[in-house]
């Protein structure tokens, strides 16, 4: 064939794939090609593409051909681009076409097979993959790599048409190169999965076959992410991509978890390969597993599936020992020995319970999927034998509740104390089940002590790093009284700034804290008898506690000290009405306007002694009040920035087309006014949670028992949302009946209520300068249950909903409206049980 006949002939095939044929121009160049015409009419017949079935292009001009050529190449000159089919529309007729092929027997997409699997944990990430690669019904490789290794941190998987996968994997190759030689670094996965799910998606629905994932390590860490032939491009923890992905994710969602080891991520990746491929048709051949770490990836195995069979195989018919214990010297190898020996000795069918060799006897049991192992001597007596076994049988299910492996393992230990009590230096010991639970159970004297010792050390190491954190506070509390003054005391000038904490702010003398470290006694009295400020008499009692340094009796300090003929000052307790008060529900003394609105925020919470949120739930009220008839016809205007999730509801007269669109309220007819001198509820809001970062305020209680039969109790409160301001913040710790609480350290201040039995640790203002703080007492003749549950009441003028009247409107004229805003958020039950 001549170059001209090729080129007539090329573009001959062409149109026929149009619908279209120049035979005029045809047989004015090249009259004697009629014969390959007819051919290919015929062939065109045999595909089922008949005359203007599917497609009606216009007729094409004399410089289609070029227009062809330049077309079915361009990706010789950009290979970010790619040919796509030659006909019009082909995102909607290659489908018809494939449809067509289908109905008329003709295969016009093939079957395609294979597995991959990639998944992230605490190491890396972990790539494993088949290379299996088929064409329909046909087996035509068993060595194909289905990884192609992008650089040196980054791994992309193949699923779907290898030549689609491996084409434009070489192509990102490339891209993450340039990228890299452009801004001197590595691309991170999350831009080299964009760049290929932005290809892949222009050619969207014309023929590409795709199903890749894209490892690798960045920046951020492991990253995984699943790109389709469709422009999905999705980030996860575990994918599975092909024909045996199902059976591959059964392995998978049984077996992973996020802290495993390297060794046991990557069995985990070969065993669910080998899984797929034993199980799916189209998946088979050679098992390869990547490993990538932050230093790069590591290929780790390139496996034959019958060897894995056969290794899988081995290992599920090994027998192996679960627990084991020795009560004669012997060596760790002759006891594997005699272990690994057991299984071959056993014969299937018979019901014997023992077996000897020349120099031991095996006694066995059942139990279910397990055996109980006694090994002995052959001169041992083998009724005492069997008596024994047996007695180690019963004990095994007073301490797993199942036979099961993982259960046995987790009760090792408790086993082995009870193996312990029925045989002793070799020779068993005449005790029964009753007795040897008794025995495991008794307390032992030594470690009685050496708990006692430890929880000691553990207390006064939390003591001292509680005295230094309220020193470290005190002092900045002391600094920010100062504000930058003189300090109390002698001495003058002013001090560096690494000086500040010790001597007071920008002056000079020596701070209140420094005094109460001296050890003559005239300066800590001075320092009692000195009247605290107002504005911080809540610190009052704390200081002067805190001079007693070891005395851990405040109100004995002080009775000593006054029997000593000094004069102590002390600040009056809040009473029991105060505390009443601080329960009830706040009222503001806000001047109402004409338009008055209202907002009320109350919660319920229930917190777990040792952590856990167990109920919340916020419940709101926006009320409107008009005290003047011709503002009677307005809107409101509310800015919502809440991003929690709570739900609004509007009253059934307001517009709730309107508070939708525009978070306006107003009412369904306009033309009506509000109600007068009524309180209306026009908004109502609702949020529950289990998220525990919802509670504004955390408190944790810590009781611990003492040596003198009594409990140390301390109490720790932290403002969570530090954009609140708490105020009148009372919390009630119950107490035992008849008892007397002796206070050491309390921010703020306390009062025992003896006839309900209560102490109530009030603080009047909790906000972001004094967040946190505790309390600190010791209760003789309790147990730590005594002190629950604790009972917490706050008021603020600030919601917890981040709702906001922005401002108020007249309906007909748009013109502002001057109002008075409420706002009031409170506790309606908060307790710690």
């Amino acid at each position: 064939m001549s170059k001209n006949d090729f080129v007539c002939h090329h573009r001959f095939t062409h149109e026929i794939h149009r619908k279209t044929v120049s035979i005029e121009c045809r047989e004015s160049l090249f009259p004697v090609q009629c014969e390959k015409y007819t051919a290919d009419m015929a062939l065109a017949d045999v595909c089922g593409l008949s005359q203007g079935s599917f497609f009606n292009d216009a007729s094409m001009g004399s410089d289609l051909f070029h227009r062809d050529i330049a077309l079915n190449t361009q990706n010789l000159q950009n290979n970010m681009s790619l040919a796509v089919p030659p006909f019009q529309d082909p995102a909607l007729n290659l489908a018809k076409l494939q449809a067509a092929g289908e109905s008329s027997g003709i295969k016009m997409d093939f079957d395609h097979g294979t597995t991959t699997l990639g998944f992230r944990f605490q190491g890396g990430v972990i790539l494993a993959v088949d290379s299996r690669a088929t064409g329909g019904q046909f087996i035509g490789s068993q060595t194909m790599k289905k990884i192609v290794e992008i650089n040196d941190y980054l791994l992309g998987t193949l699923a779907g048409g290898a030549a689609d996968c491996v084409y434009w994997d070489r192509v990102l190759a490339k891209e993450c190169r340039i990228y890299e030689l452009r801004n001197k670094e590595r691309i991170s996965v999350a831009a080299a999965s964009k760049i290929m799910s932005n290809i892949v998606y222009y050619y969207k629905g014309m023929g590409l076959s795709m199903g890749m994932m894209l490892a690798g390590y960045d920046k951020r860490g492991p990253q995984l992410y699943y790109i389709d032939s469709e422009g999905t491009r999705t980030p996860g923890k575990v994918f599975s991509v092909g024909s045996g992905s199902i059976y591959a994710y059964g392995v998978l969602d049984s077996g992973y978890r996020w802290d495993l080891t390297d060794e046991e991520a990557q069995d985990l990746g070969r065993r669910a390969i080998y899984h797929a491929t034993h199980r799916d048709a189209y998946s088979g051949g050679i098992v390869r597993v990547y490993h990538i770490k932050p230093s790069g990836w590591v290929n780790i195995s390139n496996q034959d599936c019958m060897d894995l069979h056969f290794q899988f195989k081995e290992e599920k018919n090994k027998k192996f020992a679960i627990v084991s214990r020795q009560f004669v010297e012997m060596t760790k190898a002759r006891i594997e020995g005699l272990l690994a020996a057991f299984p071959k000795l056993m014969t299937s069918g018979k019901q014997h319970t023992f077996v000897e060799t020349d120099s031991v006897r095996y006694v066995y049991q059942p139990l279910e999927k397990l055996y109980m192992l006694l090994i002995t001597t052959k001169a041992s007596n083998i009724l005492e034998d069997l008596e024994t076994l047996r007695l180690f049988s019963k004990v095994i299910p007073e301490y797993c509740r199942s036979l099961e492996e993982k259960e046995i393992i987790d009760n090792a230990f408790d086993l082995i104390f009870a193996f312990d009590e029925i045989v002793a230096l070799g020779y068993r010991e005449s005790v029964n089940l009753a007795q040897i639970k008794t025995f495991v159970e008794m307390d032992s004297h030594e470690e009685k002590v050496y708990q006692a010792v430890r929880q000691t050390q553990e207390r006064e190491a939390k003591q001292k790093m509680r005295e230094r954190a309220k020193e470290l506070q005190r002092q900045r509390m002391e600094m920010k009284k100062l504000g930058g003054s003189g300090g109390r005391g002698v001495g003058g000038g002013s001090g560096p700034e690494g000086f500040g904490n010790r001597y007071g702010g920008g002056g000079g003398g020596i701070s209140s804290d420094s005094i109460s470290s001296l050890s003559t006694p005239s300066a800590n009295i001075a320092e009692i008898n000195k009247p605290a400020p107002a504005a911080a008499k809540s610190a009052a009692p704390r200081n002067a506690l805190k001079l007693g340094g070891k005395s851990r009796d405040a109100d004995t300090f002080v009775d000593q000290l006054k029997n000593e003929g000094e004069k102590v000052v002390s600040t009056p307790l809040p009473t029991a009405a105060s505390s009443v008060a601080a329960k009830a529900k706040p009222v503001s003394d806000v001047p109402m306007d004409s338009v008055h609105l209202r907002m009320e925020d109350k919660v319920v919470i229930r917190v777990g002694r040792d952590g856990g949120l167990q109920t919340f739930e916020l419940s709101g009220l926006l009320s409107l009040r008009i005290s003047d008839e011709k503002y009677g016809r307005i809107k409101v205007q509310l800015d919502n920035t809440d991003q929690r999730g709570i739900q609004l509801q509007t009253h059934p007269n307001v517009d709730k087309e309107l508070f939708r669109s525009s978070n306006q309220i107003g009412l369904k007819n306009p033309t009506k006014p509000f109600p007068l001198n009524t309180d209306v509820g026009v908004l109502k809001w609702r949020y529950q949670t289990q998220d525990e970062s919802a509670v504004p305020l955390t408190i944790n209680c810590w009781p611990s028992e003492n040596a003198e039969g009594g409990c140390d109790v301390n109490i720790e409160y932290e403002l969570e949302h530090t954009r609140l301001e708490l105020q009148d913040v009372c919390i009630t710790i119950p107490l035992p009946m008849g008892i007397t609480p002796s206070i050491a350290e309390c921010d703020g201040d306390y009062n025992h209520d003896s006839r309900k039995n209560q102490l109530l640790w009030n603080l009047p203002v909790i906000d972001a300068s004094s967040k946190q703080g505790s309390m600190e007492f010791s209760v003789p003749s309790s147990i730590p249950g005594d002190f629950f549950p604790l009972d917490v009441t706050f008021s603020s003028k600030i919601p917890y909903a981040e709702l906001a009247p922005a401002k108020v409107m007249l309906v007909d004229d748009g013109s502002d409206v001057k109002f008075s805003t409420e706002t009031v958020f409170y506790t309606d039950k908060f307790e710690i049980v």
